[in-house]
């Protein structure tokens, strides 16, 4: 297949040339896309009919808006973009002065400015913040009207450099591009008289926007569909090339990306809550070149560095804690990278040359269920128990580490020694990783140690 690939370019991917420092993936509308973290978290009793959200770079403030409040809060996070670890700071600042039903927010990068978009006043404010990233220290600025272009802004972005912002109307569904003759100061705008016309790509009416790090792609969630778009040029939203999409919940507002692209966060307002979700496939950084800008048609496909990663995963068991029991168990299989599981997505499984009961059967071990057990009676059969993971055509696993949990059974059952092997053909293996005699937990159900590739 032929990855996409974006600097940091989320995970609607497009064919394109990219530098040395791109991240790959696969298509979001393949296996690996974004998968509810089944993560939440209530913002009700703050900020009713939330509709803007923002993180701090580093993942340990997020900031959300709320339309009936006409308040900004802040909440910190003890793990960095861990929704789980969220709690409300008591801090919140009121953006009256800004217009009334805020809808989205905006942060200079250091943490000094903040923007907040007015949908009934169809306007932008600016506050200064003396400590960086503390609204209670918030002060407001200035206001922009752009009542000529906009009907009921609901977004907004910047330029990293501070020298453009972009705004989206939720009626009039387009990205319209101001220009700032003073960076990051917002009463110096002016309208370029440069638009896109979204049309109903993402629903009857857009409700949030965002870019990815380097400008050539711009994205817009709305009641239907959350979208993404190629710019030929950067920033420059006339250049803009319709890419693809994927269903949301109609109730979804906002959408904020983990700085690794291996998050998203979104608002369902109607609950008051804000979701989060992991790429079914993490993005790597595995430069395939030490410099220049790759052709996808040339430089990639005769890349000399080894694959990202494989559409088939073999998990071959050789080993278990007592070869006496003539069978294994296990409850799960995760995958890892950097740090977090992946999702199987709709990937299948078999068990080829195995023995299962019909309610022990091989998609046990990648269900997410941790009460079930895949159990084969054939591991002291033909070299060991094979588990074949499929992630089906055009998509690929990317990982670095991977785990199981045990069974419930004897620990005589436990996986001890194996081989994790990927193959893109499905015949022809690599070794990714061999484990013998480990030491796995007595302990019932639960995880072992990681092991990495």
């Amino acid at each position: 297949m032929k990855y996409t690939s974006q600097d940091n370019g989320g995970f609607i991917g497009r064919v394109a040339d990219y530098a040395a420092t791109d991240y790959h993936q696969a298509p979001a509308n393949s296996l690996y896309s974004f998968s509810y973290d089944n993560i939440s978290y209530g913002v009700a009793t703050q900020a009713t009919r939330p509709e803007g959200l923002f993180f701090k770079p580093d993942g340990t403030l997020l900031f959300v808006v709320g339309a009936d409040t006409d308040k900004v809060f802040s909440y910190s996070l003890t793990t960095a973009w861990d929704l789980s670890t969220a709690s409300y700071t008591g801090d919140s600042l009121s953006t009256s002065s800004a217009g009334s039903s805020p809808t989205d927010i905006f942060f200079k990068p250091d943490g000094t400015k903040l923007y907040i978009t007015g949908e009934n006043s169809n306007s932008v404010g600016q506050y200064s913040l003396s400590t960086a990233w503390d609204i209670t220290t918030a002060s407001y600025d200035s206001g922009t009207g752009i009542y000529s272009n906009e009907d009921r802004v609901v977004g907004i972005a910047f330029k990293p450099d501070g020298t453009k912002f972009y705004t989206m109307g939720r009626r009039n569904r387009k990205f319209h591009e101001y220009s700032l003759s003073t960076a990051w100061d917002i009463s110096t705008d002016s309208y370029t008289g440069n638009s896109y016309a979204i049309n109903y790509e993402v629903g009857l009416f857009p409700t949030g926007m965002t870019f990815n790090s380097d400008g050539t792609i711009v994205y817009a969630v709305g009641t239907s569909y959350f979208g993404s778009w190629d710019l030929s040029t950067a920033y420059d939203v006339t250049t803009a090339t319709f890419n693809s999409k994927f269903s949301v919940d109609a109730d979804t507002r906002g959408a904020v990306f983990k700085d690794d692209y291996s998050k998203l966060y979104t608002i369902d307002f109607i609950n008051d809550v804000i979701k989060q979700y992991s790429a079914n496939v993490v993005l790597t950084n595995k430069n395939k070149k030490n410099t220049g800008i790759w052709s996808m048609d040339a430089d990639y496909l005769n890349a000399e560095a080894i694959p990202d990663g494989y559409r088939y995963i073999k998990w071959h068991i050789t080993d278990i804690g007592n070869m006496a029991e003539s069978k294994t168990e296990i409850t799960e299989l995760y995958l890892k990278y950097n740090g977090s599981n992946i999702s199987w997505g709709s990937a299948t499984i078999t068990n080829p040359g195995g023995n299962n009961p019909s309610n022990e059967a091989p998609p046990k071990l990648i269900d997410g269920d941790e009460t079930s057990k895949v159990l084969d009676f054939n591991v002291d059969v033909d070299g060991g128990s094979i588990f074949i993971i499929d992630a089906g055509v055009g998509n690929i696993f990317i990982f670095d580490s991977y785990y199981y949990v045990t069974g419930n059974g004897t620990t005589n059952r436990d996986p001890v020694s194996w081989t994790m092997e990927g193959s893109n053909d499905g015949t022809n293996y690599t070794v990714l990783h061999t484990v013998t005699n480990a030491t796995i937990t007595n302990s019932r159900r639960v995880d072992t140690q990681t092991f990495t590739l």
